[in-house]
């Protein structure tokens, strides 16, 4: 949740709440009022990056999602704060209800539970990230090892990107994705905010997983 004095933000923290906070700590220099968001007295932001504690600003949940280390934490937050990467406010508020920051899938999901609703979906680590991983090879022969790989060509991308979604369908963390994938938890993130150009492939990889499951239980 990202509360403001006067309305509160339930956000999908997976897929957006990086991108709101880069978005609120820069709003004092798209502002002209500073340089470096550093440098503005009344920000949140100056508690993220140094290691002196502040009672009213809880930073844990946010850095965390880069590494339970506090150290490795900051230092990835202050890359992700400085990459050339920006983040526009049609960005932020692409979602027509503005008091839920999310895809679309994570807004029907909050709006159908607060009508008491019941929301059908896929069982929270149903599979496991080495199942997911062995779907993805069995219908698009990208393995493991190449899914960890340092490269960057575009076929590898797409498979880590194919295997952030899938994963996050199963109830898995950005955190925990990341740590399997071993990349940065804030690179799984962005992967995880291109759910619309991936529901096909995603669909291959559910039926794969979906049907392996049904040949162990014949078998049995």
């Amino acid at each position: 949740m990202f509360q403001g004095r006067y309305k509160a933000i339930l956000c999908d923290k997976d897929e957006y709440l990086f991108m709101l906070v880069k978005y609120v700590h820069h709003n004092p220099v798209r502002a002209g009022l500073v340089e470096d968001p550093t440098a503005y007295t009344w920000s949140s932001h100056r508690s993220y990056v140094s290691r002196e504690d502040n009672e009213f600003i809880d930073t844990a949940q946010v850095l965390e999602m880069f590494s339970e280390d506090k150290v490795k934490a900051r230092k990835r937050y202050k890359v992700f704060m400085h990459n050339a990467q920006s983040v526009s406010k049609e960005d932020v508020y692409r979602i027509v209800d503005q008091r839920i920051l999310g895809n679309g899938r994570f807004v029907q999901t909050v709006n159908e539970r607060a009508e008491r609703v019941v929301v059908l979906g896929k069982r929270r680590h149903e599979f496991s990230l080495d199942a997911i991983a062995e779907g993805i090879k069995v219908v698009f022969g990208i393995t493991l090892k190449q899914l960890r790989e340092k490269g960057k060509s575009r076929h590898l991308v797409w498979g880590k990107k194919l295997m952030s979604l899938v994963a996050r369908e199963y109830g898995y963390k950005g955190r925990e994705i990341a740590e399997y994938l071993r990349k940065d938890p804030a690179v799984i993130t962005r992967y995880l905010c291109e759910e619309e150009n991936f529901k096909a492939e995603m669909d291959r990889v559910f039926a794969a997983l979906e049907e392996g499951k049904s040949n162990v239980n014949k078998q049995v």
